[in-house]
C-alpha cells in the first residue's frame, strides 16, 4: 500500500469515527460529505496536508525581558543619556559599558544598538546577576 493510500485511508477511518484532528462533528460530516462526492479531489486535498510544511510560528508580542528592564530603567529609550553617567536603555556606567566589552561595540552603551546592548547584559547578567539593575530586576520579579 503507498503512503497516500494509508495517509487516505488513516484520515478516512479518523473522520469516520469523529476524530479528525480538530473537527467538530459537523465538519466531520463536512468532509465524509465531499469525500462522497468528489474522492479523488478529497484524497489530493489530504494529500496536499501530508506535504505541505507547518506555517512558522507567529513571532512573539511579549516584550523581551531585556524590554521589560530598559523600560524600567530608562523608559524603553535605548538611546538615552542623561548626563547623569548612565547610559543608554539599560543604564549601564561608562566603567560597567567598558569592563564587559560594550566598547566593541560603540564608545558608550548610548550609543549602541538594542541588540548591542543586550549583548552586553548577557554577559554582566552571567557575571553578577540580575543585581545589575537592583531596583528593576526587583520590581519585575527577576530576583
Amino acid at each position: 500500500m503507498t503512503r497516500k493510500r494509508i495517509l487516505t485511508a488513516a484520515v478516512a477511518v479518523a473522520a469516520s469515527i469523529g476524530v479528525l484532528g480538530a473537527c467538530t462533528p459537523e465538519e466531520v460530516q463536512q468532509w465524509q460529505a465531499w469525500r462522497a462526492q468528489d474522492q479523488a479531489a478529497a484524497d489530493g486535498y489530504v494529500q496536499g496536508l501530508a506535504t505541505e510544511p507547518e506555517p512558522a510560528a507567529a513571532p512573539s508580542t511579549e516584550p523581551s525581558v531585556w524590554d521589560k528592564v530598559a523600560y524600567c530603567e530608562s523608559g524603553g529609550n535605548w538611546a538615552i543619556n542623561r548626563g547623569s553617567g548612565y547610559y543608554g536603555g539599560l543604564q549601564m556606567l561608562g566603567s560597567t559599558w567598558r569592563n564587559y566589552g560594550g566598547t566593541e561595540f560603540a564608545p558608550t552603551a548610548d550609543q549602541a544598538t538594542r541588540e548591542q546592548q543586550i549583548a552586553v547584559a548577557e554577559r554582566i547578567l552571567a557575571d553578577v546577576g540580575w543585581g545589575a539593575w537592583p531596583a528593576c530586576s526587583r520590581k519585575l520579579g527577576l530576583r
